[in-house]
């Protein structure tokens, strides 16, 4: 080997030493790791919903609007009754 070749070969050495020195220290220095993840709760989409998940929704909503519906015809047959009576 000559002086040229051995001297390029030991300042790549001592460069990448340095940076791997370098990374090191860096990873001892954080104190928290490289990668942190974050765990989510997300609500599933409708449109992936089976059928039956999809039509307890709807039949709960078809419920509320019958139960509101029974309410103001029991009061409009009250107001019936009482007219005709006198």
């Amino acid at each position: 080997m000559t002086q040229a070749t051995t001297g390029s070969t030991s300042r790549s050495m001592m460069i990448l030493c340095g940076i791997i020195l370098g990374y090191g220290l860096a990873q001892l220095g954080s104190g928290q790791p490289l990668l942190q993840a974050e765990v989510r709760e997300t609500t599933p989409r409708a449109a992936f919903q089976a059928g039956s998940e999809r039509s307890e929704t709807i039949l709960k909503e078809i419920a509320a609007t019958l139960k509101t519906m029974d309410g103001r015809l029991e009061r409009l047959e009250k107001i019936t009754l009482d007219r005709k009576l006198p």
